[in-house]
């Protein structure tokens, strides 16, 4: 035994003391250990968390996107039927006018 050293007294009989000073150096091991092995687990479990999050944002402006594709369809197809509408009266009224125009000669 070092001069100065403290031991604590063993439980069982027969065993040796246990110097306080290696305890308490092993326990602090044992619980630095621990402690940085459940910090990489809460950051892997947060990348996790992170991803799953940023899947769901991904999905939601896909959907939105979706109803902003089918939005300008619908316009799209709306123009279409005007635009034809004005462009099949236009061509009869420049039949009319033709065939004025060939009647008159």
């Amino acid at each position: 035994m070092v001069l100065g050293e403290f031991e604590s007294e063993p439980w069982i009989p027969g065993e040796q003391p246990e110097s306080i000073t290696k305890t308490f150096r092993e326990r602090t091991h044992y619980l630095a250990t621990r402690a940085l092995a459940q910090e990489k687990e809460t950051r892997e479990h947060l990348e996790q968390v992170s991803t799953i999050l940023s899947t769901q944002e991904s999905i939601r402006a896909q959907r939105k996107m979706e109803v902003l594709t089918f939005a300008a369809i619908a316009v799209a197809v709306l123009s279409l039927l005007v635009a034809l509408t004005s462009v099949d009266g236009f061509a009869n009224a420049i039949y009319l006018k033709v065939d004025y125009l060939l009647k008159t000669k």
